[in-house]
């Protein structure tokens, strides 16, 4: 009876095993069914799970099954560990940044504004904000002299503060009503470099990332006539194992600021720990731009943590 149990038991966790590597894996086939997408942004769940299978499996003895675990590690491994041992840039900041998806319904304008008030980032950039966002908050353009906003009424508005001229200014659309990516040149005692600030559509049961992946292509054409030294920051709705990401970074020769500092999940239960969050907000840079922080903080009534980003200009 106990051998019969035990027999049993090692089946179906045998099955759970295989069932967590599939969705590891299976976003590999999002070309082809778009909505696989959802599933590869979990990586370090995978992995998590996996283990906790392996090791469950060898107080039952059964090493032929801790082996199978073992050998399932390896897939989600490959794309988290590089995160980790990538060499991360240094220096000494000449300028911050900090952005935040504050969440379209967020009524706690004061967290917002302490957050602002305490950074004293250089440049701050305040996705899903709104009409409402942009008059509570405009005792911040005492700091921060230039500001720009745009779809403050279509729920992926986007608030600009800056201490530093802002100039070359646009905000074409990513093919959806009221959401757009905002593009400036900033200009700094110490040189300039543009922004792009960024907020696209997430993926859904429906479509899958297929909207995102358009945008990031879009987004892409945007770049191609900016400058050089380049900062693009915000929300892009997908994590770094994506083909549509992968694509994005290495058409536009960007380096994602996160590389040798882990995966710094940013969206999800953040109050119970990175194991319940995914990293979807990302700041990539170019040229002769150095990213030496890479930092995140926590925003009362955001589902988001916002990122503070250090810059050098060489």
């Amino acid at each position: 009876m106990q051998k019969r149990f035990r027999r049993r038991t090692s089946l179906i966790l045998l099955a759970i095993l295989l069932g967590v590597t599939a969705c590891a894996n299976i976003g590999l086939l999002a070309e082809i069914i778009p909505q696989f997408d959802l599933f590869i942004h979990f990586q370090v769940q995978y992995l998590v799970a996996l283990l906790v299978l392996g090791v469950i499996f060898m107080f039952l003895r059964n090493w032929l099954f801790l082996v199978l675990s073992l050998i399932c590690m390896i897939f989600p491994i490959i794309r988290i560990a590089p995160w980790y041992f990538g060499e991360s840039e240094k220096g000494h900041p000449t300028l911050t940044i900090l952005t935040s998806n504050i969440k379209g319904t967020n009524t706690n304008t004061q967290a917002i504004q302490e957050m602002v008030e305490l950074e004293d980032a250089d440049i701050v950039v305040l996705l899903e904000s709104t009409y409402f966002h942009q008059e509570e908050l405009v005792a911040l353009e005492e700091t921060y002299q230039f500001t720009y906003s745009n779809s403050l009424g279509g729920g992926s508005g986007f608030l600009l503060y800056s201490k530093f001229p802002l100039s070359n200014i646009e905000a074409p659309s990513n093919g959806i009503p009221h959401v757009v990516s905002v593009a400036s040149t900033v200009e700094t005692p110490d040189g300039a470099f543009d922004l792009v600030a960024v907020h696209l559509t997430r993926p859904g049961l429906r479509h899958g990332g297929v909207f995102r992946d358009s945008q990031l292509l879009q987004l892409t054409k945007l770049l191609k006539n900016r400058r050089e030294n380049l900062v693009v920051i915000g929300d892009f709705n997908t994590s770094m194992w994506t083909q549509g990401y992968e694509l994005f970074e290495q058409e536009n020769h960007l380096r994602n600021m996160r590389r040798g500092r882990g995966i710094v999940p940013t969206w999800g239960m953040n109050a119970l720990g990175p194991l319940f969050s995914i990293p979807i907000d990302h700041c990539f840079i170019s040229g002769e731009l150095l990213g030496a922080v890479f930092e995140t903080i926590t925003l009362a009534g955001s589902d988001h943590l916002a990122i503070v980003v250090g810059i050098v200009l060489e």
